[in-house]
Formats: structure tokens, C-alpha cells, sequence
């Protein structure tokens, strides 16, 4: 079931109210000298063979790209700048976690969760079963990644599509929030927030816990913070 609505500023209001009734699990500044590398893992991507790089900004981090404009990255380079860290923290089911993130071009910063990691043949991290919430130009999508018979396959397991004088635009920062939580009914769900704009995907395929993370891939994309919430 995926559920799209437009927060309202009574919801954002109150949802303010809850996130300071909720304690901080992770809070982390990318600022040039206020994160510690070594509370998050590099992972790659199975369908890649390079593990990617961050490069370091006064306030952000940004996935190593080439010196070319966000049009060409797009079209030549897209499988060439994926990069992948994920907090050594294990969060649970209730916890929202978010990122305030940035891409110059159309896409693609995400916010990714996953039960556990694998490794590759090298022991070099790598992603099995995982979810991505990517944010692009037109919206943002929700997409399971599964890992069978060793390979990946990915399906778009929810998505939102914004109005055309709504869509997010490149070069401004945009806080995207992820909650993994169970609905009043027992049934798992995750919620995705970004730009005063929600939905909500129910599957019981969501992990009870996981370790959580950020991904930039298909273009130039910064990332300024980290945190987890519960």
C-alpha cells in the first residue's frame, strides 16, 4: 500500500513536537573536521566494481565525480560515481533517520537501510537486501533491493511524484526522513518525508532492525548531516 499526502502545518507541527520527545541516536555534521570516518563503513555495489569515494567540503561530503558539467555526469557517467557509507549504529524499528542532502543536476542522493551487509570476493563491504528512498527532480522513489542466486535485482516498491511547478530543484537543500516503523495494526511500514510532502509504503518484508546510511550515485550530490532519531 503506498499512501502520498502533502503535510499539512498542523501534521509538520506536530511531528516537531514528536521528534523533541525523541531521543537522538545518531546526529552527525559532515563538516570538514566534525565527523568521524570511522563510525561509518564504505560499501559498494554489487553491480559496480569500485568501492566509491566521498570527497570532503567545508560543510558537506560529496561523491567523487568527474570535472564535467551535471548534463554530462548524467549521461556518460552515471555508473562511474556511486558511493555508499552507513552508520556502524544498529537502529530498530520506530526509528527515523535523515539526511540533509543536495544534488546540482536531477539526481540521485538517498538515504539507504539495510538488515545486514555482505562483502565481495576481496572482503571489500557490499550491499545484499536493502532499501534506497532516492530523491530526483520529479519526486522521490522507494526501491527494494533484493539479492538472489548471487545476483542484484531491484524493484520500485513505492514512489511520489510531484506536480510539475512542485518538483525539487537542483542546488537546494532538502532534508529527506525515512521511518521504519509498525502501524496501529502490527504492520510494518516505511514513511518517507521530504520538501512538506509524504507517503507511506506498508511491507512486511521491512527489516526489524538495520544499520542505515547515505548513497550518492547518477550525479553530483552533497550531503550534510546525518541522523537517526527514536
Amino acid at each position: 500500500m503506498n499512501t502520498i499526502r502533502l503535510a499539512t502545518a498542523a501534521a509538520m507541527a506536530a511531528l516537531a513536537g514528536t521528534l523533541m520527545a525523541e531521543s537522538t541516536v545518531v546526529d552527525v555534521d559532515f563538516s570538514r573536521g566534525k565527523w568521524n570516518k570511522d563510525d561509518f563503513t564504505a560499501v559498494k555495489s554489487w553491480r559496480f566494481g569500485y568501492l566509491g569515494v566521498f570527497d570532503q567540503l567545508d560543510d558537506a561530503i560529496v561523491n567523487r565525480c568527474p570535472d564535467k558539467s551535471g548534463e554530462e555526469i548524467f549521461k556518460k557517467h552515471s555508473n562511474d560515481v556511486y558511493a555508499a557509507i552507513v552508520h556502524k549504529t544498529r537502529l530498530s524499528l520506530g526509528t527515523t533517520v535523515s539526511s540533509t542532502m543536495m544534488f546540482d543536476h536531477r539526481m540521485a542522493p538517498i538515504v539507504v537501510f539495510a538488515h545486514e551487509l555482505g562483502a565481495a570476493a576481496d572482503g571489500t563491504p557490499e550491499f545484499r537486501e536493502h532499501w534506497e528512498a532516492c530523491l530526483f527532480d520529479k519526486g522521490v522513489n522507494l526501491w527494494h533491493h533484493t539479492f538472489v542466486e548471487g545476483k542484484q535485482k531491484w524493484s520500485l516498491a513505492a514512489s511520489m511524484r510531484l506536480p510539475e511547478k512542485e518538483r525539487f530543484k537542483p542546488n537546494v537543500k532538502y532534508s529527506l526522513s525515512v521511518k521504519v516503523f509498525k502501524d496501529s495494526h502490527g504492520l510494518k511500514c516505511v514513511e518517507i518525508s521530504c520538501g512538506g510532502y509524504s507517503f507511506t509504503h506498508e511491507d512486511q518484508t521491512l527489516p526489524d532492525d538495520f544499520v542505515a546510511g547515505v548513497i550518492g550515485c547518477e550525479g553530483r550530490n552533497f550531503f550534510y548531516d546525518f541522523k537517526a532519531v527514536k
